[in-house]
Formats: structure tokens, C-alpha cells, sequence
């Protein structure tokens, strides 16, 4: 029973008087009528709210979606499914949220519909509905798969443990989009089950299902699927070695050490900078030469992946080769964090070496490395290029350094 009335009638005779208050011309009083109804709730509320819908006002339309959506009573489904053509974008927003709370499957398809009208929020809203109804859910989503620019595979990915089975039967679906975004949402959901089904999928004869199934692979990071993996870094298509390479980075299991050394000379240079990064990843020592090797490279990309590299695996071996690749690349930054990361006192005199260097942002880098790592036998040196250094900055960080090893040996 409504707080402060008595009786069923009372409720009655109050919900026609509301009604009755839908007519007037106070948006004010339109938007309390609204209000007072979903709190009213209950069967004899649901038609006042679903004519309510067609209110011109928009505040009153949504109010309506709202109470609508509370209440829950199936009467009010096709009524909230078609104000989802609603002109205002805010009552499709709320009647999308809304049609989520409701349990009646009639809102599956045209929710699923309104992820392709739509854009932006409603979009967004829509996506959440079909998430929250879940596995009744999967079977129209498994057929939007077909459209690669569908956001079905999102969405299942989010329903999660529901739809691991359908989506490991698609992965031998005759449409390539079907099995690319199979194989690529198995990955988001994580369930062991697709592990095989996935290894399998490394043979398909579609290079971006390759390629999608590594990933998820990794993902996922079952050690079943090491051995595949490294066989995929044969792969002739270069994305899909290089996806091998992340993958086997990701599960950081050391058998894939030595494969993944043999693959840094792959004619590709994105492959080549996944398997520095892999490397990195997994942290075997084995690694330390050839990505020191690496740092010659030619491609950015795999220079730079080599120097993250080795600051991870953190073998002094190192030290030298960076300091080298300061004075010589434009990863300075990242060489400056790899040899803090590092760590070793071994790097003093390499880096007070580097103090006489013509460039000047060279030379800065050093000093903040020197101030960083805070040794003693930095100190005289950075007095020295005090009295000699024309660089305003340079100066007054070797003047900061120089504080902040004191400071340390106090």
C-alpha cells in the first residue's frame, strides 16, 4: 500500500486524479504527476505512464521511461521498445537503460537494433542493456559477428562465461569476420576452455584469425599454449609472427627465450620490436647480448623496445651499450630510465665520460643520471663542468645534481 493512503481504493481514485493532472498546462505539474505515479507503482499505474510516452514533452516522456522501466510489468515492453525512435536522444538513453532492467526478451532485438542506429551515449546505453540481460543475449549477438564493424564481439565479451561456447563453435564459422572476432573476444573473457580451440585456430587459413587467436593466446596465458605459439613465430605473415612474439611475451614462459632470439633477425621490423619487448617480458638473462646486439637496429621501434628491454631484465652488461646508444640515438629518455632501473654504481664512470659530450641535451641527461644513482664520484666531476659549461640548463641541473648527492651522503 502507498505510504499514506489506506485502502486499494484510495490508490485508485488517487491514480485517476493523476491522471486526469497529465492534461495540464504547468509542465511543473505534468512533471510531479509523472513522478507521484512511479512511486504510486503497480498495475494501475502502467497505462496513465504508457500514454504518458506520447506526451509532447520530453520530461514527461522520459519520466515516463523511467517509472516504466521500475515497475517492471510487460505490458509496458513494446511501448518502451518503440520509444527507442524517440525523437529526443535523452528518452532513448533512459529507455534503453530501462528495457535492460526488464525481463522479457522482446528487447533483445531491438536493443541490438539501436547499436546500429545509434551513436555516442545511447549507443553506450545500449551496450550496458545487453550486458546486463546476459546469456539470453548471445545467440542474437552471435549473429551480428558477421559484421566486422559490429560491436557484437565487445559486448560478448563482456557477458563473458556465457558465451564461450558459442563463440569457440564460430571459430569454424565459413565467415572470416564470424571467426575473427571469436577469436578475438575469447581473449577478453579468459575461460580455459577456448585454449585448444584457439591453438587450433593458429592454422586457419585467414591471416587475421591467426593473428587474433595469438593474441587471446596471450591473454589468456595458459602454458598449452607455448609450443604453438613459438611454431607461429614461422608464420609467413609478418602480423602474425609478430602477434606470436606479444603473446609468448605475455605468458613469460622461458622456453620461448632462445625461438624468440633466432626471430631477431626477421626481415620485419615490427617483428623484430615485438620480439625485443617479448624479451623483455619474459626477463631471461640469455637475452642480454642479443638485445645489446639490438640496439643497432636500424628501426626505431626496435631500438627503443631493446633499451626497455634491458632496464626490465637489469644486467649491468648493459650499462655500456646504453651509455652508447645516449650519446648516439633519440631514445634518451629511455635509455636515461633503463640505466636508473639498472641501478648499478658501475655506471659512474661510463656517465662521467659522457660530461664532455658536444651535445649539450646529451650531456644533461648524464648529469641527471649522475644526480639520480646519488654516487660520491660524481661529485668533482660535476664541479668541474660548473666552471666550464655555457648551457644555462645544463648548469643548473649539474648544480641540482651536485645537491642531491650531498644531500645523500649526509
Amino acid at each position: 500500500m502507498v505510504a499514506g493512503l489506506e485502502t486499494q481504493t484510495d490508490v485508485d481514485e488517487l491514480v485517476e486524479s493523476l491522471t486526469k493532472s497529465l492534461e495540464d498546462d504547468d509542465r511543473n505539474v505534468r512533471g510531479g504527476v509523472i513522478r507521484r505515479l512511479g512511486e504510486i507503482g503497480g498495475v494501475r499505474a502502467v497505462e496513465p505512464l504508457i500514454k504518458a510516452l506520447g506526451a509532447q514533452d520530453k520530461n514527461v516522456r522520459q519520466g515516463a521511461v523511467e517509472a516504466l522501466g521500475k515497475i517492471g510489468d510487460a505490458r509496458a515492453v513494446e511501448p518502451l521498445i518503440n520509444t527507442l525512435r524517440d525523437d529526443d536522444r535523452w528518452v532513448r538513453w533512459w529507455a534503453a537503460g530501462m528495457l535492460g532492467t526488464i525481463d522479457d526478451t522482446r528487447v533483445i532485438v531491438p536493443l541490438i537494433k539501436a547499436l546500429e542506429a545509434e551513436g555516442g551515449r545511447v549507443q553506450k546505453r545500449a551496450v550496458e542493456a545487453l550486458v546486463s540481460i546476459g546469456e539470453p543475449a548471445v545467440e542474437p549477438l552471435m549473429n551480428m559477428l558477421a559484421d566486422a564493424h559490429s560491436t557484437a564481439a565487445t559486448i560478448l565479451g563482456e557477458i563473458g562465461e556465457p558465451a564461450v561456447t558459442p563463440l569457440v563453435n564460430a571459430l569454424g564459422d565459413d565467415c572470416r569476420w564470424v571467426r575473427c572476432g571469436a577469436a578475438g573476444v575469447l581473449g577478453k573473457i579468459g575461460d580455459l576452455r577456448a585454449v585448444e580451440p584457439l591453438i587450433k585456430a593458429l592454422d586457419d587459413d585467414d591471416k587475421i584469425v591467426r593473428w587474433y587467436a595469438a593474441g587471446s593466446l596471450g591473454e589468456i596465458g595458459d602454458l598449452r599454449a607455448v609450443e604453438p605459439l613459438i611454431g607461429a613465430l614461422g608464420d609467413y605473415e609478418s602480423d602474425v609472427r609478430w602477434g606470436a612474439a606479444g603473446a609468448l611475451g605475455e605468458i613469460g614462459d622461458v622456453r620461448a627465450a632462445d625461438p624468440l632470439i633466432k626471430v631477431l633477425g626477421d626481415g620485419e621490423g615490427s617483428v623484430r620490436a615485438g620480439v625485443v619487448t617479448a624479451l623483455g617480458d619474459i626477463g631471461d638473462v640469455r637475452a642480454v647480448e642479443p638485445l645489446i646486439k639490438a640496439l643497432e637496429d636500424g628501426d626505431y621501434w626496435v631500438c627503443l623496445g631493446a633499451v626497455e628491454a634491458l632496464g626490465v631484465i637489469g644486467d649491468s652488461r648493459a650499462i655500456e651499450p646504453l651509455i652508447k646508444t645516449l650519446r648516439t640515438a633519440s631514445v634518451c629518455d629511455d635509455v636515461a630510465i633503463a640505466l636508473v632501473e639498472i641501478g648499478d654504481s658501475s655506471a659512474i664512470e661510463p656517465l662521467i665520460d659522457v660530461l664532455d659530450d658536444k651535445d649539450a641535451e646529451v650531456r644533461w641527461y648524464a648529469i641527471n643520471l649522475l644526480g639520480e644513482i646519488g654516487d660520491s664520484r660524481a661529485v668533482e666531476p660535476l664541479r668541474l663542468l660548473l666552471l666550464d659549461e655555457n648551457d644555462k640548463e645544463v648548469r643548473a641541473t649539474a648544480a641540482h645534481a651536485l645537491e642531491a648527492i650531498e644531500q645523500r651522503s649526509r
